[in-house]
């Protein structure tokens, strides 16, 4: 960048090399723009134009790069974009104009520090996390630190304006001088969870060559509260999802190289193994990388680096094929027949103090988000199903008498219970002070009486929330388990009532 002094004293940019090396090119400096102040500081109040007039000892430019030079990095420069005559002086002291764009350009460098502050600053949850020894390193709590602060910046955009910009991060527009239009995800579920709990084959058709292995997919929408399984999906399906993602994301999303069952294991489980049994290693396996990649979709929104028309496209196409619209079809009858029942006032409380609860029960979606937690929780169901018994297992525990299928039973379901209510309090622990912040924005006004009469009440609706979001993340994956463990713990004394039951008829 080449600068030049006009009679009027002004410092003007008259070349700016249009290289990608160059600071001045990368920042959007153009030739013309008139260099106004440094960090905060405008020209005009430092370097005053009457000083040099009638003074040729010394130039206005040659103080001003002096300054320039001699101040400390980082180094913040202010310039006006030429769009006046230059008879008239951009640096005189009463021109509000330029008085206005720097204290503009103060308030974007405090922000500057603000955000270096902040990411200096370990988030409550990721300290937490820390203290139990689940993360280690400061730098991974810094990055958990940054994430969660992500996640809640778009979170707030999207529910205060249904759109997101791009890049869509804290103070992105520091960084980005023309950032792209607001995309509209108007219809677009904030948080949807979804597991597969189940994969089986499908008997050939006539007229077709093979079976088809598919698969049931449980969805819970966190916005309603609504539940539903979604249409039986095959192999082939999820094929397409990831072709029509891989053509829409944005490059940084990664989408080809998320885990995906290769097409071969899947044909090898279909025609070299018996049609009516699955190999139970190789239906795990697809079951996991299918829901881990229908997982990654569900939170693009959130975590994709660039946001855009394409990734709204693809939340689109997942919400159709997990057949949200349908699941969804009857949670506003469902909301009409409870108001009908109760009185107005009744029903405003309520209503309002269900958003809420969803409203904190998203806040624990998004931090199920994060990778580690997906790692503590996928640990503990893999130890769990690999805990289950067998059916020799079983049968030899039965051997040793009913009491100890019983206990081996109770004992399972115990350390399930703790593990649901450590995870518990590990969220509450680390994200209280979110908890009180969501409660008191304005829509909930309603409830801050009741809240502030009695503090107990927050914290059982939090918890409540956070217990809600915990069981869909861990219970619904080891269902299946837990109902053997029910069965098999508890089936003789099932029996016992159906016997009493009938000598009683028969007497």
């Amino acid at each position: 960048m080449t600068l030049n002094e006009l009679p009027n004293g002004d410092v003007q940019v008259c070349d700016v090399k249009p290289s990608p090396m160059s600071p001045s090119a990368n920042a959007g400096i153009r030739r013309n723009d008139i260099l106004i102040g440094i960090n905060g500081t405008a020209f005009a109040r430092s370097f005053p134009i009457h000083r040099y007039i009638n003074h040729h000892t010394t130039s206005r430019m040659k103080d001003i790069v002096q300054s320039v030079q001699q101040s400390s990095n980082p180094i913040v420069l202010h310039f006006q974009r030429a769009t006046i005559a230059h008879s008239r002086s951009l640096l005189d002291a009463s021109d509000q104009a330029d008085v206005n764009y720097v204290r503009q350009q103060q308030q974007i460098q405090q922000q500057q520090k603000q955000q270096m502050e902040e990411e200096q600053t370990v988030h409550r949850f990721a300290f937490v996390l820390a203290q139990r020894k689940l993360i280690s390193s400061k730098q991974k709590q810094l990055e958990v630190s940054q994430i969660i602060r992500n996640f809640h910046y778009r979170a707030q955009q999207w529910e205060v304006t249904t759109s997101l910009t791009t890049p869509s991060t804290p103070y992105a527009h520091i960084y980005s001088q023309h950032n792209q239009e607001m995309d509209v995800l108007d219809g677009i579920r904030k948080s949807l969870s979804t597991r597969i709990v189940n994969c089986f084959i499908e008997e050939a058709d006539k007229g077709k060559d093979t079976a088809r292995l598919a698969y049931t997919i449980w969805v819970y929408d966190v916005e309603s509260g609504k539940e539903w399984y979604a249409p039986l999906r095959y192999f082939e399906d999820f094929e397409d999802l990831r072709a029509t993602a891989m053509a829409l994301a944005p490059k940084e999303c990664k989408i080809s190289e998320l885990p995906f069952p290769m097409v071969t294991s899947i044909w090898d489980a279909l025609t070299s193994r018996r049609q009516d049994v699955l190999d139970e290693q190789v239906q795990q396996e697809s079951c996991r990388k299918l829901e881990f990649f229908l997982r990654v979709l569900c939170r693009l929104v959130y975590t994709s680096p660039v946001v855009n028309v394409n990734v709204a496209k693809i939340a689109i196409h997942v919400q159709s094929f997990l057949g949200t619209e349908v699941g969804l079809s009857s949670t506003q009858s469902d909301m009409d027949h409870l108001q009908s029942r109760t009185s107005s006032m009744d029903y405003h409380s309520w209503n309002v103090r269900q958003l809420l609860k969803r409203s904190l029960q998203r806040y624990m979606w998004r931090l199920f988000q994060l990778d580690i937690m997906q790692t503590i929780v996928n640990d503990f169901v893999d130890a769990a199903r690999a805990r289950a018994p067998s059916l020799k297992e079983i049968e030899t525990l039965e051997a040793q008498g009913r009491d100890k299928l019983k206990g081996h039973s109770i004992k399972e379901l115990k350390d399930i219970r703790k593990f649901l209510d450590e995870l518990v309090d590990l969220l509450l622990e680390g994200c209280c002070s979110e908890m009180q912040l969501i409660s008191e924005r304005p829509e909930y006004e309603a409830l801050r009486e009741q809240f502030e009469n009695d503090e107990s009440k927050l914290d059982r609706l939090s918890r409540e929330a956070t217990r809600e979001q915990v069981e869909i993340e861990v219970y619904v994956p080891l269902r299946s388990v837990v109902s053997r463990l029910l069965v098999n713990g508890w089936r003789h004394d099932d029996m016992e009532v159906q016997v009493s039951l009938c000598l009683q008829i028969c007497a």
